[in-house]
């Protein structure tokens, strides 16, 4: 973004507060929102834009993030700091990433990163012997937030260069589905308000049944390999054998109703916090079953929710093969849990019909009722 003119003084002003330990954020709350809602509303025609010499003129979102890549400027978020991590200065510059992929775990969202990444989006930086995925996704919110957000930042700072397309920087961590509160706090307490509603969400939406099932065939394989981390300890029994389908969508059942805000495959749950927090116009809702059946239609709603043009296609990703894989649900696993989504599922349609999205966005929401519950092909 532009900082020239009127709104370099205000963007200064923000920045001291926010990095203050004692004071509060400028832009908060309602305030906020209204806000982003103002500055999306210019988003889907035109850009007001003032430069150094007060001059205003109307840019096009497009012409925009055209401009912005051939400049020093570019449309990552961006925090002003006098000093990176103590040692390192970073042009005065701290990078946050504008575009997030928070979910759902097990519904394409490897597929849909690796084409961005492929295609000039940067990637956060892996340090030392980390796993590769955390090129993919930091999870920064659900697992290092208390690192702060100085860590954060040291994955993207490298996406000031020039090389990047257009200036995006993406975090594709599906783990985010359930920490808007997190993402919110962080964002609108750090940037300005008028380019944190420059924020790009995305989130894909698979039936939950299914869902369920490729994340236990993911943790499954995970254990065999001798993958021991908390998470994936579920699927197995205190002496080591794996549990059936059938006893795991048990203990889901169990879990889901004891918490049931952790409950992932609560879609309505999640959105309602995101678009209570963020404008309707900044999160794209995808269907997994169309990134299945025609995924030229999602890359096409993609690139027009970016303002990008990409030529190459998806790729099928993290996809697992294996003996044990379990490929379709039992009657008994069915009775288990199609009543526990049976409503959240109702809410979920009734929800995205009265919250409408970007025009590009599927209208109506494809329904769950006719997916068949099974992972022989999916993406990851």
């Amino acid at each position: 973004m532009e900082r020239g003119g009127k709104g370099h003084g205000d963007f200064k002003k923000v920045i001291r507060q926010s990095l203050s330990s004692d004071a509060p954020a400028e832009v908060h709350g309602s305030d906020v929102k209204a806000r982003h809602r103002s500055t999306n509303r210019q988003a889907q025609g035109e850009l007001r834009t003032t430069t150094g010499t007060e001059k205003s003129n109307k840019t096009k979102w497009s012409d925009l993030y055209a401009k912005s890549n051939n400049s020093s400027h570019h449309n990552s978020v961006m925090i002003n700091k006098t000093f990176f991590d103590n040692t390192t200065k970073l042009n005065n510059e701290l990078v946050l990433p504008n575009i997030l992929l928070i979910g759902a775990q097990k519904a394409g969202t490897t597929t849909v990163a690796s084409w961005l990444h492929r295609n000039g989006v940067c990637a956060a930086k892996v340090f030392g012997d980390e796993p590769s995925f955390y090129k993919k996704e930091t999870h920064f919110f659900d697992e290092f937030y208390d690192k702060g957000i100085e860590y954060y930042v040291k994955r993207f700072e490298h996406c000031t260069e020039g090389v990047y397309h257009k200036g995006f920087s993406l975090d594709a961590t599906p783990n985010y589905l359930n920490l808007a509160r997190r993402v919110y706090d962080t964002y609108s307490k750090n940037v300005p308000a008028n380019i944190m509603g420059s924020l790009k969400l995305m989130v894909i939406l698979r039936e939950p049944i299914s869902r369920e099932l490729s994340w236990y065939n993911h943790k499954v394989d995970f254990f065999r390999r001798g993958i021991t981390a908390g998470y994936i300890m579920n699927v197995s029994h205190k002496n080591g054998t794996v549990k059936s389908f059938d006893e795991y969508a048990e203990m889901l059942k169990e879990r889901v109703l004891n918490s049931p805000h952790n409950a992932f495959g609560f879609y309505v749950d999640h959105l309602r916090t995101w678009v209570k927090l963020f404008d309707r116009q900044q999160l794209l809702i995808l269907s997994y079953d169309e990134l299945l059946q025609e995924p030229s239609r999602v890359q096409m709603r993609i690139e027009r929710f970016l303002g990008m043009s990409i030529k190459d296609e998806f790729s099928n990703a993290n996809k697992i093969e294996s003996k044990h894989k379990v490929k379709e649900i039992s009657p008994h696993a069915r009775k288990v849990l199609e009543p526990l989504f049976r409503e959240k599922n109702e809410e979920l349609y009734d929800f995205i019909r009265d919250h409408p999205g970007p025009p590009l966005e599927q209208t109506p929401f494809p329904r769950f009722d006719n997916v068949v519950v099974q992972s022989n092909h999916s993406r990851h």
